[in-house]
């Protein structure tokens, strides 16, 4: 390589020359400039919502987690939000165990919760446990 540039050829760059990254740096540097100009004046338009109704927005729409529990103990949980209605969680868990959803029976401090309850309406907290039985034709009836 030496020889090419005494000749006055141009000089051919080895791997080893370049930037390890390929010449990927400056571009990088380019976008991240790019994007931190784009917040700063998207920040600049927009002053920021200072309400308290929009923190209250923000804890209507987080996640709680549901547990499942069926009668051998075995728990499953559910991450929904609080307008999600029951029955949406009641066929995702009768699709886990491979069982039909009519077979299922759902059971919230002991009664029974129909599917177009929400947990909202339940008032359940983030942790609450359903328990779930097998639907029983008959039983009660002793001769």
């Amino acid at each position: 390589m030496i020889f090419s540039t005494l000749v006055g050829l141009p000089r051919v760059e080895r791997p080893t020359d370049r930037d390890p990254r390929g010449g990927r740096r400056k571009l990088a540097r380019a976008l991240s400039n790019s994007d931190q100009k784009k917040k700063k004046n998207m920040s600049d338009e927009v002053p920021p919502n200072t309400d308290a109704t929009n923190g209250e927005d923000k804890k209507k729409a987080e996640a709680i987690t549901i547990r499942v529990k069926d009668q051998s103990g075995e728990e499953t949980f559910f991450k929904v939000k609080p307008n999600t209605k029951m029955e949406k969680i009641f066929s995702a868990y009768a699709q886990r165990k491979g069982v039909p959803a009519s077979a299922l029976r759902f059971l919230l401090d002991g009664t029974r919760i129909s599917g177009d309850q929400t947990p909202k309406m339940l008032e359940l907290e983030d942790q609450d446990q359903i328990d779930c039985a097998l639907e029983q034709v008959g039983g009660g009836l002793r001769c």
